[in-house]
């Protein structure tokens, strides 16, 4: 008797062959590596370097709690479920320490198990994630560089925000919007970076 052929198989899916081999082809170069069209799932592939990701990001949270002498603890499952879902899609060195460290701070208070951080964390570029490091680092906390496009992508983000500038206008002088405000760190922004930095109880 013939054996039953898995439903998830990408082999016995309702797409025709034509488009099955089509699209493993264009997975097989961005992927880089080979999927077999019979017998490999790609949601093994998938399902192994999402837990490959979480792995890597809980080993890095968990020394930053052994050097920081914070015992590990139960955390509440709908933060934890959420964290691990979208940690799963984290690959870059630079954003899985971030997410380690959001991890870290969460376990040491509970104030830090807040999903927007997730959320903002999510959507991170390694770049933005270095610019908002080096500017949490600045003394002056005010930026007038509004054209820059990593203060631009940080400000989509919700991490910088408009304040008006206190300045004299002199009669005759030219008006224009962009000077007349800097960018300031929003209050979620300053939330996310305590969190990021060395975690407290």
């Amino acid at each position: 008797m013939a054996e039953e052929p898995k439903p998830d198989s990408i082999a016995h899916t309702d797409l025709a062959k034509p488009i099955v081999e089509e699209g493993v082809k264009l997975l097989d170069s961005l992927f880089g590596r080979s999927f077999k069209i019979a017998g490999e799932m790609l949601a093994d592939q998938f399902h192994k370097w999402q837990w490959q990701n979480r792995i890597r990001i809980a080993a890095r949270a968990e020394q930053i709690l052994k050097q920081n002498k914070i015992a590990s603890r139960v955390l509440p499952k709908g933060f934890l479920l959420n964290f691990v879902e979208k940690a799963g899609n984290v690959e870059d060195e630079t954003l899985q320490e971030i997410w380690a460290r959001l991890l870290a701070a969460a376990v040491a208070n509970d104030d830090r198990q807040d999903p927007l951080l997730l959320s903002v964390a999510e959507r991170f570029m390694p770049s933005d994630a270095k610019l908002l490091d080096k500017l949490s680092k600045e003394v002056t906390q005010e930026w007038s560089n509004h054209d820059d496009l990593g203060m631009q992508r940080l400000r989509a983000l919700g991490l910088l925000n408009n304040k008006l500038q206190e300045r004299t206008v002199r009669p005759g002088d030219p008006i224009q919007s962009a000077s007349l405000y800097n960018l300031v760190f929003t209050g979620i922004a300053k939330q996310l970076i305590a969190a990021i930095q060395t975690p407290s109880k």
